[in-house]
């Protein structure tokens, strides 16, 4: 399927770089061609905010907006009706700060937190124990248990997943080199 502004169907899979060349290529800018940007838009916008999207695509979705903006900008001088310009760059700036926000998880920050060495040496031991499993391992209450997976999730560390009535919690594939920097002491090994 051909990148076009006329559908976009097509442009909801193209990555943020064909997008903002397709963007940079416009020869005129119309209402209905705002709209329909705006669509895409406002679903890549949502999709990366919601999702699980990594700073990476993040990043490239923000800096394909922040191209596109003084284009719409011009636009705007020129007459549209909605002020389509102001519309994304409220959405570009949600997008720096959900990158910032990534950019300040510091999986280092968390080994200072109580239990967190146990919760993640039980995580290594039992594959996929529910919560209520963990909690009793660990001796914590389920809300304390809750708020503790939070900021691990947060951190990018754990993740859980519903099995029935029951969550799950797994490792993530980031566990390995910060074990590794914060040495055997942690674990509870000599």
């Amino acid at each position: 399927m051909a990148l076009s502004l006329d559908d976009p169907r097509s442009l909801i899979d193209c990555s943020p770089d064909a997008l903002r060349e397709l963007v940079r290529a416009v020869p005129a800018w119309s209402e209905p061609l705002a709209r329909q940007l705006d669509q895409v838009l406002r679903s890549r916008v949502v999709e990366a905010l919601a999702g699980s999207a990594d700073s990476d695509a993040l990043s490239a979705l923000q800096a394909a907006m922040q191209a596109m903006l003084p284009r719409a900008r011009q636009a705007e001088v020129r007459g549209l009706d909605r002020d389509w310009w102001a519309r994304w760059s409220a959405w570009a700036d949600l997008l720096d700060t959900r990158l910032a926000q990534l950019q300040a998880r510091d999986p280092e920050r968390v080994r200072h937190l109580r239990h967190v060495p146990q919760l993640l040496q039980a995580l290594e031991e039992l594959d996929g124990p529910s919560q209520a499993e963990l909690g009793e391992r660990l001796g914590l209450s389920a809300p304390n248990l809750s708020r503790l997976l939070r900021t691990l999730e947060d951190h990018e560390l754990v993740e859980r997943r519903a099995d029935g009535q029951a969550k799950r919690v797994y490792l993530k594939g980031q566990l390995q080199p910060i074990r590794e920097g914060w040495g055997q002491k942690v674990w509870g090994a000599a």
